[in-house]
């Protein structure tokens, strides 16, 4: 059975990996944010477009009642099965 513990490792290991994947517009920075003492992990794009802020939640998981719970998924299809891919389901 799968602890907390193996999906805090996994999330954080996945997260950092889809971090590579650098955005092709603008001065873009990509950000992992790990919240371990709630449980809540979050891959964020923020920079400058031109004149334009950006502000992009790619991913925000959460581990509840020893479940991943994926709050918000703003990428393809694909990387969500790659995603669900990585934990087995």
């Amino acid at each position: 059975m799968v602890q907390v513990t193996d999906y805090r490792a996994l999330i954080q290991t996945w997260l950092v990996e889809q971090s590579q994947v650098k955005p092709i517009n603008g001065n873009i920075e990509v950000q992992t944010i790990f919240d371990q003492e709630r449980d809540r992990y979050l891959l964020v794009d923020l920079g400058w477009d031109g004149h334009r802020r950006v502000y992009n939640c790619v991913f925000h998981l959460e581990i509840k009642e020893g479940k991943i719970w994926i709050q918000r998924k703003n990428v393809s299809v694909s990387s969500s099965q790659k995603l669900c891919g990585k934990w087995g389901r």
